[in-house]
């Protein structure tokens, strides 16, 4: 029996009509109906579609999504509105570090609910805070935890190395106001992963 092939631009209309179908209707779409067909082999499947032009097998994750980074430590020093040094002995899990370009989620813990967080997006050298480049961090002040974010430029963070498996860097921050405002500090502090 002769195979028909389907190109690429036909597989994608049947896919797009076979999530419009179930968009339509009142149930949930089962995986039966949206789920690409098995195929025979990792190069070509039996219905003619190829899924790896190279002749390699896809990859099953995404490598380099959240880098290579595991453990690390990170410091503050404040004063001002309140004067405190912490430290912050281990990283939390997820750890998402990926070099320029790409992302940073990583938040180092202390003792109690003290944290040291930077997050958006992975950058090398000096770069000050902003809504794409945000730091934050949680210290214990006289009445509990007091939390601080710096995404409007109060804060100039360096990184360097900034690599898949190591980053490291410090922090000098000016003026920046506690979440509920009523105190301000001035900071600096480090921080590393690898």
């Amino acid at each position: 029996m002769a195979r028909m092939r389907i190109g690429p631009a036909t597989a994608a209309a049947f896919f797009a009509f076979a999530l419009a179908g179930a968009a339509c209707g009142n149930d949930e779409p089962t995986a039966h109906e949206i789920s690409p067909p098995e195929f025979a082999s990792p190069t070509t499947g039996n219905n003619g579609i190829t899924i790896a032009p190279s002749g390699s097998v896809p990859p099953t994750g995404s490598p380099g999504v959240t880098g290579n980074v595991n453990e690390g430590t990170a410091a503050v020093s404040t004063t001002g509105g309140l004067t405190i040094s912490v430290s912050y002995p281990s990283l939390s899990s997820p750890a998402i570090w990926t070099p320029p370009p790409g992302g940073i989620a990583l938040a180092w813990q202390g003792q109690g609910k003290q944290t040291l967080g930077l997050s958006g997006t992975s950058f090398a050298a000096q770069q000050p805070t902003s809504p794409e480049r945000v730091l934050s961090f949680s210290v214990r002040g006289p009445d509990g935890i007091v939390t601080f974010t710096s995404s409007e430029g109060e804060c100039q963070v360096t990184i360097s190395p900034a690599l898949p498996d190591q980053m490291a860097g410090t922090f000098l921050c000016t003026q920046v106001p506690s979440e509920e405002g009523d105190v301000i500090v001035n900071a600096q502090g480090s921080f590393s992963a690898r």
